[in-house]
């Protein structure tokens, strides 16, 4: 059911934020006095994230990357795909019902050769289910430094979109940007 998996990412998200403490006292033995530093700690989005679904389950794969981003404060656009963009502008009208910011949340539904481009070069992030065709093109941008997330069908992804190495060699969307982080 796709409201469980968006209940799930949010659900994880919360807990990941959880283990974020919010202030620590760093401490090193110095002659005399021990030096002590304070660290306070705050859990800040890393930007836009999109969100491309296809059209087989467009909310069943949409939801855990719509709801993800905004629960770990980041703004989203989802781009549904454009045989069934219907779920996803219902799922939008309930989410102003309920205050979140338009600002915030936005569905930009057409053909991906007419508004792909211009979405994809301005998220700070992705998650991706669709073709391989499509892929290996959001590949090509992943190239000029932009981290993906990879559906790869039954659950499976590349990138975990927490800021973790994959696993594959490669960094997620949270090292794409500032490899500093």
């Amino acid at each position: 059911h796709a409201q469980d998996r968006a209940l799930e990412a949010v659900t994880v998200a919360l807990a990941e934020q959880r283990k974020v403490p919010e202030s620590v006292i760093w401490e090193k033995p110095a002659k005399g006095e021990p030096i002590r530093m304070q660290k306070d700690y705050r859990v800040i989005g890393r930007g836009v994230g999109l969100v491309i679904g296809c059209n087989t389950f467009p909310t069943w794969n949409s939801y855990p990357g719509l709801f993800a981003s905004l629960v770990t404060g980041n703004a989203v656009v989802v781009k549904p795909d454009s045989q069934t963009p219907f779920s996803t502008l219902i799922a939008a009208e309930l989410l102003y019902a309920a205050g979140v910011p338009r600002a915030l949340f936005a569905v930009v539904p057409g053909p991906g050769s007419v508004v792909g481009q211009a979405v994809v070069e301005h998220a700070a992030f992705l998650m991706f289910t669709g073709s391989t065709a499509t892929g290996k093109l959001l590949g090509k941008v992943q190239a000029q430094g932009l981290g993906l997330r990879f559906g790869l069908g039954r659950g499976q992804s590349v990138g975990d979109g927490l800021g973790r190495d994959t696993g594959d060699g490669r960094a997620d969307a949270a090292h794409a940007r500032d490899p500093q982080r």
